[in-house]
Formats: structure tokens, sequence, C-alpha cells
């Protein structure tokens, strides 16, 4: 969305190309971001377990991964902007300022890739405000002024607008990966396990405190309403045992089986 309202002073085929341009790079992101995803779920899985070596493991496959997927991606672009271009367009100026953008916009494509594998892993570490923080400096102090500047005042377009988006995304990636460096995976695991058991014995008292409640809440009391029990109870041979010997021969006679003929009936006949 910054991208495009600094595209509208550039031009209007510059804001065509952009909006295609932006819509490639979601496509992108759900393509890479498919290997982020699990990556993400596997490292807080074992740091929850009190297995940092697993979990270290884990990541660098998923840098890996994510990283291969966006560079086989990036080149294959490259190689067929002319044909992916024509997909979007027969516009033949829309097409040639695609293909000449394209080598600036698969950088940045590849960089944010690989500042992603680095945020999913602090995000299994569960440290959202490192996250929002370097975030807002990516987007907000790098990426938005510099695309003004590149864009528009040295008048370099969309490829200034890309290349601003590449920077933002590797000072994002410079400093997720300073703070990676800093990080001591054996400490990250003990308090995620901590964590971890702290919410199990949490839930196993609060099971305890549920079961004790239905035991005290079954129990018959000198205070208890007859009627709210029979609406409570949808069986009538369980409510009837329910009162036991308290059961009054009207209540008897109204949760007897209707099969069985009462005793007035019997009397009668």
């Amino acid at each position: 969305s910054i991208s495009a309202m600094i595209a509208a002073f550039i031009g209007p085929i510059p804001v065509a190309v952009n909006s295609i341009m932006t819509n490639l790079y979601g496509l992108l992101f759900a393509f890479y971001w498919g290997f982020g995803c699990p990556t993400q779920i596997f490292i807080a899985n074992y740091l929850g377990a009190n297995k940092p070596h697993l979990a270290k493991r884990v990541n660098a496959i998923g840098l890996i991964m994510g990283t291969a997927s966006a560079a086989v991606a990036c080149v294959a672009m490259l190689i067929f902007d002319t044909e992916l271009a024509s997909l979007f367009s027969t516009d033949p100026q829309i097409v040639a300022l695609i293909c000449d953008v394209m080598p600036v916009f698969v950088i940045a494509v590849l960089v944010s890739a690989i500042q992603l594998m680095f945020s999913a892993t602090l995000e299994a570490m569960a440290r959202a405000q490192l996250l929002a923080v370097v975030t807002l400096i990516g987007a907000w102090a790098v990426l938005l002024p510099m695309s003004w500047f590149l864009g528009v005042t040295l008048k370099f377009g969309l490829n200034g607008l890309w290349a601003a988006a590449g920077i933002g995304e590797g000072t994002k990636l410079v400093l997720f990966s300073y703070f990676l460096s800093k990080t001591n995976w054996e400490d990250e695991a003990f308090a995620a396990s901590n964590n971890a058991e702290g919410g199990a014995a949490g839930d196993e008292d609060a099971v305890s405190a549920a079961a004790a409640s239905q035991k005290y809440a079954s129990t018959p009391t000198m205070g208890r309403s007859p009627g709210t029990s029979l609406m409570l109870t949808p069986v009538r041979k369980e409510a009837q045992g329910a009162y036991g010997e308290a059961a009054t021969p009207t209540m008897r006679r109204k949760f007897s089986d209707p099969g069985e003929p009462s005793k007035r009936t019997r009397s009668a006949s």
C-alpha cells in the first residue's frame, strides 16, 4: 500500500505495473512461507520439550529450504520474465516495464524470504516485542523514506521503490540475524519447557476443581429443590434413583414406566 501511494507520483503505467509486482510478491510469499510456517511450529515444539539441539537443527533446515525455494522461484522469474508479464497484460509498455523492474524485484523477494525465516524462529521463541520493534524500524523508518527518496526524488521510478523494499527487508534481516546470534538456545528451551509445565499443571488443577465441583453438585442436599433436579435429569429411572427413598409417591408414579400399569389401574381391573 505504501509503494502504491508513492507509485502514484511516478505515473499511471508505474501504478499498474506496481500492482502486478505486488500480486507476484504475495504469490511468492505463500510459496516460501510453506517452509517457514512448519519450521516455526517444530522449533516451538522442540523448545517446549527442552530439546534445543533439535530446535537449532530445524532452524537450519528451514532456513536452507525456504531460501532455496525462493531462489528457485526468483531464477525462474528472471528467465521467463516476458512470458510471466504477458500473463498480466498485453500492453507492450507494461510488459517492458515489468521486465525492467524484475531484477531488482527478485533481489527484494530473496532478501524478504531470508528475513522471514529468521522472524519465524524468533516468533517460535515468543519474542513478539522484538518482532514488532524491528518490523516498525524496517517498514516505517527505512522503507517508507527510502521509497520516496529513490523512487521520486532521484527519479529511479519502480526500480527505486523495489530497491527501497529490499533495503527495508535487509534492515530487518540484519537486526534479526544479530539478535538470533546473541540468543542462548538452552535458556530459551529451559524457559519454554517451564512455561509448558506450568500450563499443564494449571490445566490439571482446573480439571481437578471441575471434577470436585461436579462431585459435590451431584450430592443430594437438604436445600435442593426437587423441581430443579427433575428438569435437569433426562432419564426417568436415573432421576428416580437419584432421589432414592426421598422420592414421594407422586414422584415415583410420575417417573414409573408408562408401560407398567399403576396400582389404581390394576385394582380397578
